[in-house]
């Protein structure tokens, strides 16, 4: 099993691997996605041959089973997939989890989320991306979420970042005004602007001080065995 992501060194990543090594289910390779927080798949649309050459190279690595961390990589490599003879089968990282559920329920800290309600917001290309793992991940987790989910744009920070700042920030206070105890991202460029953007989002809406804690979904695992996560910029103390 392989642990596919474009950015090896980031916080997200870390924390999978502490997750899976929690679980015992740690992966035997980690690969570089070629793509990027930009032009995952912009990429795929601009210049499909590169792309799909580039992903070919990727899953050979991976082998038989890929498992993705970043929603953008996942959905860019379900776009390749489809043009590739390619017998490696990719996984987003909830439905991994879901297939282990009797080792993730026997570490499971019980109630740890009791009280707490979040919200979830997927990318813009969330419609390729299957969030009903995602869904029932947090529910095995005990994490209560809000019916509807929200929508970032990051993606297109890079041609167009005022659009991307001003709909971020209104997506980011509309969750905090749901009620919601913490925002749950599934993609890595959401979960990135949140954090890194923080201030000018701030500064874009005319509101307070950004205080909805946003969480990858590997942490959120991670908080439902009992584990420490990294501190993040958007404070996470009230976990």
């Amino acid at each position: 099993m392989t642990l596919i992501t474009h950015n090896p060194e980031s916080l997200i990543t870390k924390s999978t691997q502490k997750l899976l090594q929690t679980l015992e289910l740690e992966p035997t390779n980690l690969v570089r996605a070629p793509d990027n927080l930009h032009n995952g798949l912009l990429m795929m649309l601009c210049n499909e041959e590169a792309s799909l050459k580039a992903w070919k190279d990727c899953l050979n690595q991976a082998g038989d089973i890929a498992i993705f961390i970043d929603e953008e990589s996942f959905v860019a490599a379900q776009m390749a997939l489809q043009k590739l003879d390619c017998k490696c089968q990719l996984l987003c990282l909830a439905a991994y989890l879901l297939q282990h559920q009797a080792a993730l329920e026997s570490k499971l800290v019980a109630k740890r989320f009791d009280g707490f309600c979040a919200s979830y917001c997927s990318s813009a290309f969330g419609a390729f991306y299957p969030k009903n793992h995602d869904f029932a991940l947090l529910q095995l987790l005990g994490l209560e979420t809000q019916p509807n989910h929200y929508e970032s744009v990051a993606h297109i920070s890079a041609f167009n970042p005022q659009a991307a700042l001003a709909e971020n920030a209104r997506v980011y206070y509309a969750m905090a005004d749901s009620g919601a105890d913490m925002a749950v991202c599934s993609a890595w460029s959401s979960f990135s602007f949140f954090e890194q953007q923080a201030k000018k989002m701030q500064a874009s809406m005319n509101r307070g001080t950004l205080e909805l804690p946003i969480l990858h979904i590997s942490e959120v695992a991670l908080i439902a065995l009992g584990q420490s996560i990294a501190a993040h910029k958007i404070p996470v103390g009230m976990l």
